[in-house]
């Protein structure tokens, strides 16, 4: 539902601006959009105008068409969150089958694919973590069950327990012998007071709530701010009582450090920065017999992804499917 809420605001948005439909024609198309949807509307359009123009258009022409609603769909499939191809190889990464082991599924999802899929969707900020969670292109990869909702996935972790939780927190804060160079970052957000242990490369290894003395030196404010920042991106409004939203945070923030890294002069850009810059980019996805292949569009910094060699080549996520992916960006 929330994936064909997504595509009819955005048919809306387009329609208004293309013109050529009628009022009552827009009635029509967008019957039945759940309430929802309207406190994400400024996110739902811009992931709506970042897809390629002839997926828009098909769109508003199935809507409208009942000739063309009935016909076949296209093998293809196009997402607004192409960007997201861009951080598979540094999510894969992370050992998900051990960190999840005996865990119980998500609503019929495995909970070494429910986890990383949130991960996932947490990098692209918490305004859009429920429009990519519910994109129906990713959903498809990850092999995600229908009933497996963003509110429902916030619900199987709090069900988890605080072992499972801390057992991840572990693996994400390493080695105690090598935490003696990190830093404590406190900062405010959301009337609340927050602590943030980042390595010296800038990953982050823990965040916590903050009380009492610190244990190491607290950093200067310029980096403070930079830190709360990006911990209001990956957070939103999710600064409850619940510590699994800032543990999702801390994995997301290093999927998308890890991708940063390997960008010559970005490993210290802000997250919202890096999302505007590299990862807003639709795509196509064409799945052939021996290959699966993705067609990225151009974000604005393309060119140093280009550079970097981020945005082509041929990658394996046998998490997702057996095939090779074969990553081309638009010219």
């Amino acid at each position: 539902a929330m994936v064909a809420a997504a595509q009819w605001l955005g048919l809306l948005h387009e329609a208004l601006a293309i013109g050529g439909f009628t009022a009552e024609q827009l009635a029509v198309a967008v019957d039945g959009l759940p309430a929802p949807l309207a406190s994400c509307e400024a996110s739902v359009r811009a992931a709506w105008e970042s897809l390629p123009r002839s997926a828009r258009q098909a769109w508003l022409e199935r809507a409208v068409d009942p000739a063309r609603a009935s016909a076949p769909p296209s093998p293809h499939a196009h997402t607004p969150f192409g960007g997201a191809f861009l951080l598979l190889d540094d999510l894969a990464a992370i050992p998900w089958a051990d960190a999840t082991r005996g865990w119980p599924d998500a609503c019929g999802t495995r909970a070494e694919v429910a986890l990383p899929f949130l991960v996932l969707a947490t990098c692209f900020g918490a305004d859009r973590a429920p429009l990519l969670f519910a994109d129906g292109s990713w959903r498809a990869l990850f092999g995600v069950d229908p009933t497996l909702d963003l509110p429902a996935a916030r619900e199987w972790l709090d069900t988890l327990g605080g072992e499972r939780r801390r057992g991840l927190e572990r693996m994400f804060a390493g080695d105690p012998a090598g935490r003696r160079a990190d830093a404590w970052h406190r900062v405010e957000l959301a009337g609340s007071a927050w602590r943030v242990r980042i390595d010296e490369g800038g990953t982050w290894r823990a965040c916590t709530r903050a009380c009492g003395a610190t244990a190491s030196a607290e950093c200067d404010d310029t980096q403070a701010q930079a830190v709360a920042d990006d911990l209001d991106y990956l957070l939103g409004a999710a600064t409850g009582r619940s510590a699994w939203p800032r543990t999702i945070a801390v994995a997301a923030q290093r999927v998308v450090h890890a991708f940063l890294q390997r960008i010559p002069g970005f490993a210290r850009t802000h997250l919202r920065h890096a999302r505007r810059n590299f990862l807003e980019a639709a795509a196509t996805v064409e799945p052939e017999d021996a290959r699966i292949v993705v067609r990225l569009a151009r974000p604005p910094l393309a060119l140093m992804l280009n550079l970097a060699g981020l945005n082509r080549g041929q990658r394996r996520w046998p998490a997702l499917d057996t095939r090779p992916f074969a990553i081309f960006t638009e010219s």
